[in-house]
């Protein structure tokens, strides 16, 4: 019991004093891999993700991950399948009726826990994402690299968020990086949740330190909880975001989130009354038509404070690193699907 109140009291206290859960400091300018090399594990939250599963874990080991584990909550699809296909491990498997937010991180928290202390390893990068989200690293290094450059005193790293959305067909063609059908993005900045200093929508690298102070996980990927003061590196990482894919897919697995259930019940709807707002599954879904159709200044946004509707796309600089798979092969997907009449040009 103890156990389980504790992370809470912590947090309860540090809010009172005003003590930020994470600072945030300059790393020391050194050439890669001088602190050494260090593993690092992804875990991957999924359901009905069959799509971009097989995607997301091999980008995670083109990234350097040295093993990639799914969480997965009785996803009604083929998406552990894929997982495993793509060369991961499943961690873990439980049902909810509903989106349990709870549930799940107290189900990360144990898996980290239980892995970590069951390698032999003396420190361990944990990795969470959701099954659309591709990271990498800064200036071109993949993230084992950038994490190995990382002074000690570092065990969180916050990411850049990057929302991809699809504007030319195909719009997506599973098992390939979504990078390479929808460059165009809009960078996500989240100072309005206050999650810390530099405006980090997420935290997604935690590190394990045998013997030292545990890093317990309280608001999902977004923020940590540690009885030492966290410190993260002020140039974090890049998640790139892609939450919709082919349109069929994506209606879809949003239907399933949002829409009731025979038995009436709506997954999102115990999250949406935590969190006491419409969740952004529900306003991807709500907004779906003006994302396909290109309607950009129609799209709900991610924001709480206005304005909460409209997009401002750029096209992405970045290029697919580490790809799994061939030029040929990307060029016959895109020839096998691309449809006859292309979108039109992006609405300024």
């Amino acid at each position: 019991m103890w156990n389980t109140l504790l992370p809470h009291v912590i947090s309860r206290a540090r809010e009172m004093l005003k003590i930020p859960w994470v600072v945030a400091r300059e790393n020391t300018p050194i050439s890669p891999r001088k602190y050494g090399d260090t593993a690092l594990f992804a875990l991957i939250t999924t359901w009905h993700d069959e799509d971009i599963i097989y995607a997301s874990v091999k980008n995670a080991f083109a990234q350097g991950c040295d093993r990639v584990f799914i969480v997965d909550n009785n996803s009604p699809d083929n998406t552990v399948q894929e997982a495993l296909a793509a060369g991961a491990l499943l961690a873990r498997s439980y049902h909810t009726q509903q989106l349990d937010e709870r549930v799940k991180i107290r189900i990360v928290n144990e898996v980290i826990l239980d892995f970590s202390e069951s390698a032999d390893l003396k420190t361990i990068w944990w990795l969470w994402l959701d099954a659309d989200e591709f990271p990498e690293g800064p200036d071109g290094l993949s993230l084992k690299e950038f994490l190995c450059a990382l002074h000690p005193k570092f065990r969180v790293v916050g990411a850049k968020n990057v929302n991809h959305f699809p504007v030319d067909t195909p719009y997506y063609v599973p098992r390939f990086h979504p990078l390479e059908f929808q460059p165009w993005c809009e960078d996500f900045i989240a100072n309005e949740w206050a999650y810390c200093g530099l405006g980090h929508w997420k935290h997604p690298l935690t590190k394990y330190v045998r013997d030292k102070s545990r890093i317990t996980r309280l608001a999902g990927p977004h923020t940590a909880l540690c009885t030492r003061q966290l410190v993260e590196p002020s140039e974090g990482t890049i998640i790139h975001h892609f939450p919709y894919r082919d349109k069929g897919a994506t209606h879809r697995r949003l239907e399933a989130a949002c829409a009731p259930g025979e038995d009436g019940i709506v997954r999102v709807q115990k999250f949406e009354e935590m969190i006491g707002h419409a969740s952004g599954i529900r306003k991807r879904y709500r907004t779906l038509e003006n994302v396909y159709s290109g309607r950009w200044d129609e799209v709900d946004n991610l924001h709480l404070r206005p304005p909460t509707k409209g997009l401002n796309l750029r096209l992405c600089e970045s290029a697919v690193a580490g790809r799994w798979y061939s030029d040929e092969e990307l060029l016959n997907a895109k020839r096998q699907t691309q449809s006859p009449q292309r979108r039109s040009a992006i609405r300024s």
